[in-house]
């Protein structure tokens, strides 16, 4: 319940990241970074991959000791979710940045994928996003400013947590239609389904693991892998 508007940064503790990968490639645009300074204890893990019309987010935290992790994604607009939520009367939290929220709608989102839609007349931003396990979604108007948006917050209570999502831009019918996640030998294998067939990652573990791309047809025929390597 910091009141800082920095909070991460305490006294002459400073925050910094680590760039562990990096890609500009001609499909698979990816890069990767951690950070074990903003918090203690705490390991935070981000890849983002860019691939055509979507990006695949792909968050991992662990720490030594139980946390509220909250993952908030920010869109254009009035945000609506395929969840039952609970309108609340007011908001319920008093720390800087959350005390600003209205509108605010609070659940347990559905196992597996959820939906959200973030919508500002003829433009929308689709997110698709596969829950951990004792999750919580929350739902809110941000401050008001020059442009109306919105936020979409997926909280989970744990020594470590992991979100993987998709974010689409789109003007009527979005082209990815699912995703899904597993793990096999130190790895996350990530798909996503879209109107070309599916785009099959996969993301070691290790910090000096690299990504892999397969780009499979309608029909499961590989029609194009690519990989991105620690340290490119």
């Amino acid at each position: 319940k910091s009141k800082s508007i920095w909070a991460g940064e305490r006294g002459d503790q400073r925050v910094f990241g680590v760039l562990r990968l990096f890609r500009p490639g001609k499909r698979l645009k990816a890069v990767r970074a951690t950070c074990d300074t903003a918090y203690p204890g705490v390991l935070m893990d981000r890849t983002l991959c860019l691939v055509d019309g979507y990006v695949l987010d792909v968050f991992r935290a662990t720490s030594d000791a139980e946390h509220n992790y909250d993952l908030a994604f920010h869109g254009p607009g009035e945000v609506s979710a395929g969840a039952k939520l609970e309108e609340l009367t007011e908001s319920p939290w008093d720390a800087w940045g959350y005390n600003h929220l209205t509108a605010i709608r609070r659940g347990t989102p559905p196992a597996g994928t959820f939906q959200a839609d973030f919508t500002e007349g003829e433009n929308s931003l689709r997110l698709l996003q596969v829950q951990p396990d004792g999750g919580e979604l929350i739902l809110a108007k941000d401050p008001k400013k020059k442009a109306d948006t919105s936020v979409c917050i997926a909280r989970r209570r744990a020594t470590a947590s992991r979100w993987v999502t998709v974010l689409e831009p789109h003007k009527g019918t979005p082209r990815v239609t699912a995703v899904s996640a597993g793990e096999e030998d130190g790895a996350l294998l990530v798909t996503v389904t879209h109107a070309g067939g599916a785009d099959r990652f996969t993301l070691s573990d290790a910090l000096d693991g690299g990504i892999e791309l397969v780009r499979e047809g309608p029909a499961g025929a590989v029609i194009v892998s690519e990989q991105a390597r620690a340290g490119s």
